[in-house]
């Protein structure tokens, strides 16, 4: 009787084994969701959520960071709250659609634009309030933040289109 069980039980075990394996690797991978802007960190990838929409042109978002310092990581949270909405969109959200049609296409013909808006800060001038949720450590003495920004988005638009980035919806 014991050998009729471990007979079943090895083929059911190399089963569901192969089953595991089979499944792992027909899975959907999923593309990273915001290639940001930075010197030193231009892979460095973020998740931003949507926290609260205060109007139709202002909205708070929830953001990641990381850098060697606190102000480098808070740096990187909102270059990646841009980062997301210029190039990605943020899904299942009325901003599921990047305002930048086309990355790649968009940063070889600006540029100068992307340098100053990413490099020099410039997109600070639409963040209207943000506060630190939480920070903690990472591995080689970085620090990992999420901030809640609050972005002023009809301003942006209004930037981007008078820059060219965009165009004005209809035209």
């Amino acid at each position: 009787m014991k050998s009729i069980n471990l007979v079943f039980k090895r083929p059911t075990l190399i089963a569901f084994a192969i089953l595991i394996v089979g499944l792992s690797a027909c899975t959907k991978k999923v593309a990273s969701p915001a290639i940001v802007y930075s010197d030193d960190v231009k892979n460095y990838t973020s998740e931003v959520l949507i926290d609260s929409k205060i109007s139709s042109d202002s909205y708070v978002l929830i953001s990641n960071g990381e850098g060697n310092s606190l102000e480098d990581a808070t740096n990187q949270a909102e270059k990646n709250a841009f980062s997301v909405l210029l190039f990605n969109g943020i899904a299942n959200s009325d901003l599921n659609y990047p305002l930048v049609e086309n990355e790649r296409e968009s940063f070889k013909a600006h540029v100068d634009f992307y340098d100053y808006f990413f490099k020099k800060y410039d997109f600070r001038k639409f963040i209207t309030q943000h506060s630190l949720i939480s920070q903690s450590p990472s591995m080689g003495n970085r620090t990992q933040v999420k901030m809640r920004i609050t972005i002023n988005l009809g301003a942006l638009k209004t930037y981007l289109i008078q820059n060219s980035i965009i165009r004005k919806f209809g035209l």
